[in-house]
């Protein structure tokens, strides 16, 4: 294909993920509870130098051991704060880059892997993939970590194909490896993966003792530090597998995989992704047979994608835990898809399907990505709050308060984090821990002025609230002021 070409297809799919991205970006998604955190903690990093949360005023209070995203996605977000000054558009904005990032090196990765045409059917799936907005545009650690996944990987990729390995080419890829894991604990899965990825090309004597111990020494030191940001070394073992633990798990493991299990047959994106893994598995599976090895790169990133899948039958089954694998195998679709259609072809004896064989990968890219801008565009967790006004009002409800008014946040953090420059009392309850307790005395005694609160945890909690009065409700909010 010729370079001009190349450029201008590239451009056009990037230009489209730039769109998506940013088209109503305060509103759509709306913003959500996990999200409220990671903003607040990033603005009070830029505004006072500390990594926590407000939960009375003028006081910032670690709580870096109850939230799972770290440092990797708090420090860009608090750097765009410091320069541009804290706000949803700045935060969110900041996520436009990881977005753009991850597909655009996603792109170098599949080139490399496969030559331009196959890199292009990943950018244009990539880019009409509605869930990466959906979970890409919100504050959240699943594209940072993706971002810093497909870095890792393309530089093991670069270093392993040269014949002369790069010293250099080992310690970013460590390096990116450990800003991923370190980013959300969703990513400790590519740990192992990449292990394996590197053990495989060990036991095959392509890599030296020396590259592995800069990779991994290189990987460790992210790590550290996130260690540290975390626990500070002061926590035990089992007080860390506590942590990550799943919250939301049930008693009975058991139901819990049933019922995972059945998503896979009844619900549209894990059914998508067992698609596109056993495509892929062919795609490997018939490079096999033609003697041709399969990258280091691509067994780290395979052996993820299981890994995450597999990990998804224990969780409470949201399709953001599987998000990743779905992702990733985009890379490997274009081309495992053409080699099906040619082996099809050899079974059928048939020359006079090799051209439309070759060029057959087209057909399912350009579907899948035609109903991907149909997804974004009116069928879709982003689609669905186009027409919200939601970040809207709370933006001008607070411009319109006075700044003496002291402010209550009973467990919406998501409300919160588009309150700047106010005083304000903060109590959280996120899956069953409760942060802020000694907060509540504030509404006990009514020290503060009014309290946001969900309705449903207003109605038939009256008494808790009792120096108060409803005053307005919006979508499913209450605004109680004293009486």
């Amino acid at each position: 294909m010729p370079k001009k070409f190349e450029i201008a297809i590239l451009s056009f799919f990037l230009l489209l993920t730039g769109f998506f991205a940013t088209y109503k970006l305060s509103e759509s998604p709306s913003v959500w509870y996990d999200e409220g955190f990671y903003v607040q903690i990033a603005s009070n990093l830029s505004d006072y130098g500390k990594y926590g949360m407000q939960l009375q005023p003028g006081e910032i209070e670690p709580v870096s051991k109850l939230i799972t995203v770290s440092y990797p996605l708090i420090y860009p977000l608090a750097f765009a704060f410091k320069i541009f000054g804290s706000g949803i558009i700045v935060a969110r904005g900041t996520m436009v880059f990881f977005v753009m990032g991850f597909v655009f090196v996603s792109y170098l990765l599949a080139r490399r892997l496969f030559g331009v045409p196959y890199a292009l059917g990943t950018v244009a799936l990539l880019s009409t993939f509605a869930p990466l907005y959906g979970n890409g545009k919100s504050v959240l650690g699943e594209v940072p970590g993706l971002f810093f996944l497909m870095l890792s990987l393309l530089s093991l990729e670069k270093t392993l194909s040269n014949e002369k390995k790069s010293r250099l080419g080992f310690v970013l890829a460590g390096l990116f490896a450990g800003l991923c894991i370190s980013t959300k604990p969703i990513f400790l899965l590519f740990a192992p993966a990449v292990a394996l990825a590197i053990f495989i090309r060990w036991r095959k004597r392509k890599l030296d003792l020396p590259d592995f111990l800069r990779f991994a020494t290189s990987a460790i030191i992210p790590l550290i530090f996130w260690f540290y940001i975390q626990f500070g070394f002061n926590e035990s073992i089992a007080q860390i597998l506590s942590f990550y633990a799943n919250p939301f798990q049930e008693k009975n493991t058991y139901s819990v995989i049933f019922e995972n299990l059945r998503h896979f047959v009844s619900d549209s994106g894990p059914i998508y992704l067992i698609i596109m893994l056993l495509i892929w598995s062919i795609g490997i599976i018939l490079r096999r047979r033609r003697k041709i090895e399969i990258s280091s790169s691509e067994i780290a990133a395979f052996s993820f994608s299981l890994l995450i899948s597999a990990g998804y039958l224990k969780t409470n089954g949201w399709y953001r835990f599987i998000f990743p694998a779905q992702a990733i195998s985009f890379i490997y679709f274009p081309k495992s898809i053409s080699l099906l259609a040619e082996f099809v072809r050899e079974r059928l004896k048939r020359q006079i399907f090799l051209q439309f064989a070759r060029f057959f990968w087209i057909i399912p890219v350009f579907t899948f990505a035609l109903l991907g801008i149909y997804q974004i565009m009116f069928n879709s967790f982003v689609a669905e709050a186009y027409k919200s006004d939601k970040t809207a009002f709370w933006e001008n409800y607070f411009k319109n308060i006075p700044r003496e008014q002291v402010v209550f946040f009973y467990n919406v953090p998501e409300v919160a984090t588009l309150y700047f420059g106010g005083k304000y009392y903060q109590y959280i309850s996120p899956a069953g821990w409760e942060i802020g307790v000694s907060s509540l005395e504030a509404i006990d005694s009514g020290k503060v002025d009014s309290i946001i609160l969900r309705t449903d945890a207003f109605e038939g909690n009256e008494k808790r609230f009792s120096k108060y009065h409803p005053q307005i409700k919006a979508y499913k909010y209450t605004i109680l002021m004293r009486k």
